[in-house]
């Protein structure tokens, strides 16, 4: 594969974007489920993204404010890169090929 592709593969697993701790529970929830959708439709959600965002859930409804904001924010950077990845095959699918 690709040094470029594995490269940006690894960025984007470990990568993220740092989250503003102002923002309630409920508006990370909100952005990381319209987020999951927009990276669905692109055909590049990523396969435990939605498990995180239920889990989320849970913990809010458990009174967990803390874990459920944490997870809220994963699940949104999980689907932030997911776009990222579809963007990037989109630009390079001609690396992909055969030579």
């Amino acid at each position: 594969m690709n040094r470029k592709i594995l490269t940006l593969m690894l960025l984007l697993t470990i990568g993220g974007v740092e989250a503003d701790t102002r923002d309630s529970v409920e508006q990370w929830l909100q952005r990381a489920e319209a987020k999951r959708q927009e990276a669905a439709q692109l055909g590049f959600e990523w396969s435990y993204t939605e498990d995180m965002i239920l889990q989320a859930k849970a913990a809010l409804q458990r009174g967990d404010r803390q874990k459920a904001q944490v997870l809220a924010k994963q699940a949104f950077n999980q689907s932030l890169n997911a776009v990222r990845q579809a963007q990037y095959a989109d630009e390079h699918w001609q690396q992909l090929l055969p030579q």
